[in-house]
């Protein structure tokens, strides 16, 4: 492998994926046409590849097709994951930042004594895969993208956040979530062989990436998951708290500044309280 995280070839990202997903040798050739169907589809964003010309992958590449072969293996197929994780980029690159975060605290990654002190924070992204959307009646999420459960459903969080609603997202009409540990697949993808100095290096390249993703989003788009996450099943019924603890508890659970959080948590409640007041 390169010893550069920004100089990886084509032949090296298959090299390390084929080995992650013990893919058969005699299989490889149907696995790489798999890795270059993403690119036809313009994955991973801002990744170009040009014909008879040697593509570099980065550390956010690498990392970024790594999880669209998660989304495979969670019966995805290539046009909806793709729709999904670019759709779902912020919260990607949430889950991203605290990982590698806690992963250059932690650059042993985990162990296999689950009790062990220096475990790296687990991160997840989780998300509903209605891998039978196709045959579902009224339903195409080709032509309509914006309605992918998948897509709307794809969201972040820590061990907490999972322990604590994974009974509530799987008992009402959908029993089912599909769940992918971000911190575990960025401590395989670094090489759990590798040296400790090449492997926090990665660490650090997909915590920049990250941050300068999030810093590079307008406000539109984060207000937009901060409604998501407050509309979802997948947190606490928050209204009737005090506005204080309300927003600490966003602030905690999405690691968003307070001062973007706040104007967007007020707007919310007041528009719950309306609601109410014209229920009751």
């Amino acid at each position: 492998m390169s010893d550069d995280w920004e100089k990886w070839t084509f032949g090296e990202l298959e090299s390390l994926l084929s080995k992650i997903h013990e893919i058969d040798d005699t299989r490889r050739t149907a696995f790489q046409a798999r890795l270059k169907n993403l690119h036809r589809l313009r994955y991973p964003l801002g990744f170009q590849s040009e014909k008879g010309k040697t593509s570099y992958y980065s550390a956010s590449d690498i990392f970024q097709m790594a999880l669209a072969l998660e989304l495979t293996q969670l019966g995805l197929p290539p046009d909806r994951t793709v729709n999904v994780l670019c759709r779902g980029m912020f919260a990607t690159c949430m889950a991203v930042r605290l990982a590698a975060t806690s992963l250059i605290k932690a650059p042993g990654g985990f162990h296999t004594e689950p009790d062990a002190p220096d475990q790296p924070l687990p991160m997840f992204v989780f998300f509903d895969p209605a891998a039978l959307s196709t045959l579902m009646s009224g339903y195409d999420y080709k032509i309509a993208p914006d309605l992918d459960a998948a897509m709307n459903s794809y969201f972040y969080g820590g061990i907490g956040i999972v322990r604590e609603n994974i009974a509530n997202w799987t008992s009402g009409d959908i029993p089912r979530m599909s769940i992918v540990n971000v911190t575990a697949l960025i401590d395989i993808v670094a090489g759990r062989n590798s040296s400790v100095d090449y492997r926090i290096d990665f660490f650090k390249r997909l915590m920049a990436w990250s941050v300068e993703y999030e810093n590079s989003m307008p406000a539109e788009r984060i207000e937009e998951y901060v409604w998501q996450y407050l509309e979802s099943d997948f947190t606490v019924e928050l209204v009737g708290h005090p506005e204080a603890d309300v927003i600490n508890l966003v602030c905690d659970s999405l690691t968003i500044d307070q001062a973007i959080v706040a104007p967007i948590i007020r707007q919310y409640l007041i528009a719950v309280e309306k609601a109410n007041d014209r229920n009751s």
